[in-house]
């Protein structure tokens, strides 16, 4: 009995390698005086197509951070934007209602389509990181970690799995150095 036991709480602080996703690496430009990033994560597992198509929210959170290189020191963090997409089936309507929570601005729209909904929550697209003019020149990298979120417990539940990790996984990838010019 104990071992089973065992055995169901090591699923629930480890979730199966079958659910992970592997994102691309992070994409900079600089366009109109702003550094711009874009990433996507891979194709989502069945499993988590599953859980959205039978009314399960999903929420990644994408943290998006502007790294300054340093040659004899610790990299220095420059600016950030976090960027928090959520997908839900509502299976009465039979419609996505997606969000995006990007800074302060919240972008919500809703579809019939499963793969626009995958698509909204798995594809970033020239998010705004920093102004330039507020860099000093010189060699930058963009770190973009990705989270995946846990449905949130409520009432008696929550108190009783407070040990319960709140992300599914998290996965971090750094883009390619770029220079700033003067």
């Amino acid at each position: 009995m104990r071992a089973i036991s065992a055995f169901f709480l090591l699923l629930l602080f480890f979730p199966s390698a079958a659910t992970a996703v592997e994102p691309s690496f992070p994409v900079q430009q600089v366009q109109d005086g702003r550094v711009l990033v874009s990433t996507n994560l891979g194709p989502l597992p069945e499993k988590i197509r599953k859980e959205i198509q039978s009314g399960l929210p999903k929420e990644v959170e994408y943290q998006i951070d502007l790294m300054r290189e340093w040659d004899r020191w610790m990299d220095e963090y420059m600016d950030g934007q976090t960027v928090v997409r959520t997908v839900k089936y509502d299976v009465l309507k039979k419609e996505y209602r997606m969000s995006s929570l990007e800074g302060r601005y919240l972008y919500e729209k809703t579809g019939a389509d499963l793969n626009e909904a995958v698509r909204w929550l798995t594809v970033i697209s020239d998010i705004p990181v920093a102004r330039v003019e507020t860099l000093l020149p010189g060699p930058y990298y963009v770190t973009v970690t990705m989270t995946f979120r846990r449905m949130k417990m409520t009432g008696p539940f929550s108190v009783l799995m407070f040990f319960m990790s709140e992300s599914e996984y998290s996965v971090a990838q750094t883009g390619a150095p770029f220079t700033l010019p003067p």
